[in-house]
């Protein structure tokens, strides 16, 4: 006989695939959010600033832009919520993809 709480319970609660794919979007979210951050830096308009927090559906949003590793500290990439910080990430994850193109580039000649 199964326990109508705890079914209920399992019931609510959310699977792992969910959360991973919630977890997919977020990092999508947050690269896409990180260039319209550099993309507005330069934008002359003053009055279209923080447009890349509107459109959000959630009751709690994802705010959490900045890396709290003490690793970045006086570094480049660990000015929260800056646009120096978006374009060390930008600039990282662009580097990584010329070397991940480098090594299919080699694997397939």
């Amino acid at each position: 006989m199964v326990n109508p709480v705890t079914s209920f319970f399992r019931s609510m609660q959310e699977t792992d695939a969910s959360r991973i794919d919630r977890m997919k979007e977020r990092v999508a979210e947050g690269s896409i959010d990180a260039q319209k951050q550099v993309d507005e830096y330069n934008v002359l308009n003053t009055f279209s600033h923080a447009y890349y927090l509107n459109g959000e559906k959630r009751l709690r949003a994802f705010n959490s832009y900045t890396c709290s590793n003490s690793y970045f500290a006086g570094r480049a990439g660990g000015i929260g919520s800056s646009f120096k910080t978006a374009r060390y990430y930008t600039d990282q994850a662009m580097s990584r993809r010329d070397a991940l193109m480098e090594e299919v580039a080699a694997e397939s000649s």
